[in-house]
């Protein structure tokens, strides 16, 4: 249909030169499938462009316009030759344009410049005093270990001498950042600012406490938020170890020492070197019978490490685990109407799970408010019965609180 169209449309051009028709109208037929109407307008035009294509298409009339309009716009450079013209006959504006540019140049430039250097002058040291406290209060905050304090083990070794041997306090364990007190376990500790004012910035590292046999009393004064002075008056520091200084242990505690010399509440633990497994035993007799708790041992020269160590050795004649309070005694005599003994069970030591009653240790105020069952408590006993029973027992310290 599409070819006999396009034949009929110029019969005598297609019966002139059929064959090169052909072909432009089947490629174009093929490629775009057109109508017969649109191909009578793509071919009536080529007629005309092959009589005399060249005379109307040569005309550059328009095209020379054109590139004149180039010239006109390269006409620039004729303001140029006229400034050249002008400048001939009246040097005056040159210099003029000379000033202008002169006084346009520096006017921009020095006036970015002072603001650019008062900007940086007044951003520089805005921040600059900023960082200084930020630093030292991230400090203390992120001055806690990550890794915990250092604890002891349990001396099972034979001979010791050489080694420095300390009372072991019955407190609560305190980490000084250099600004803030934490329990062994990270828990804030919220001291007066009184007393924590006159402490180093240095970290330190000891124990909270009111005096031997009073651990009680002092968890129920230092675990307050809302600290009391008239009860933190009671309490004293006493510094062990200063985790941060470089050195050995002994080189640490000569920091300490000067770090703390003059502050009322503040003490640093005494020191003795052990001569012999009997020097042990005659200084651990002497602090048990003043009400104490035991005997601490530290390698000579060992460095502070956070975590349980063997440097760091904790010697007790007696033993003592964790047990769970399961009930009650009701007391008889003087104790009657309140507290005889609490019912537990082990939850610690080769015989965990044995039930047995604790009822000695206690205060009277202890007695009178006692602890919830399910509590953990801390009960300390001179050794097993044969059936696995603690012997001996008495109530320690109440666990988890720290």
């Amino acid at each position: 249909m599409y070819y006999d169209r396009m034949f009929l449309a110029n019969p005598r051009k297609s019966s002139k030169k059929p064959a090169p028709r052909r072909k432009a109208t089947e490629e174009v037929e093929e490629e775009f499938f057109v109508d017969a109407s649109v191909l009578e307008e793509v071919l009536a035009p080529a007629p005309r462009r092959r009589t005399k294509p060249a005379k109307p298409a040569a005309k550059p009339a328009p095209r020379r316009r054109k590139k004149a309009a180039e010239p006109e716009v390269v006409a620039a450079p004729a303001p140029s030759r006229r400034r050249k013209k002008v400048a001939a006959t009246a040097p005056a504006p040159a210099p003029a344009r000379r000033r202008s540019r002169a006084t346009a140049e520096p006017a921009p430039v020095a006036a970015p410049a002072p603001a650019r250097r008062r900007s940086r002058a007044t951003a520089e040291p805005e921040p600059a005093p900023a960082p200084a406290p930020s630093r030292r209060r991230s400090g203390a905050s992120a001055g806690f270990p990550t890794g915990g304090v250092m604890l002891a083990k349990k001396h099972e070794r034979g001979d010791v001498r050489g080694w420095w041997m300390s009372e072991k306090f019955d407190g609560m364990r305190a980490y000084w950042t250099g600004s803030e007190f934490f329990t062994r376990n990270g828990n804030k500790i919220y001291a007066p600012k009184w007393f924590t004012d006159a402490l180093p910035d240095m970290a330190l590292d000891g124990e909270l406490m009111l005096g031997r046999g009073k651990f009680q009393e002092t968890m129920s004064i230092v675990r307050k938020h809302t600290p009391v002075d008239k009860d933190w008056r009671r309490i004293t520091y006493y510094v062990f170890d200063a985790p941060m200084e470089r050195g050995g242990c002994e080189a640490r505690w000569d920091a300490a020492k000067r770090a703390v010399r003059g502050i009322s509440h503040v003490k640093m633990v005494e020191q003795v070197a052990c001569k012999s497994p009997a020097h042990l035993k005659q200084v651990h007799d002497e602090i048990a019978a003043l009400g104490g708790e035991g005997v601490m041992l530290r390698e000579p020269g060992s460095s502070y490490e956070h975590r349980r160590s063997g440097s760091l050795l904790k010697v007790k004649m007696f033993d003592d685990n964790e047990a769970r309070i399961t009930g009650y005694e009701a007391g008889k005599g003087k104790h009657a109407g309140r507290l005889g003994a609490y019912e537990a069970v082990l939850t610690t030591g080769p015989h965990k799970g044995k039930s047995f009653t604790v009822g000695t240790g206690m205060s009277d105020e202890e007695r009178e408010r006692p602890l919830r069952i399910g509590t953990i408590i801390t009960v300390k006993h001179q050794g097993y019965s044969n059936s696995g029973h603690p012997r001996f027992p008495s109530f320690l310290r109440v666990r988890g609180r720290e």
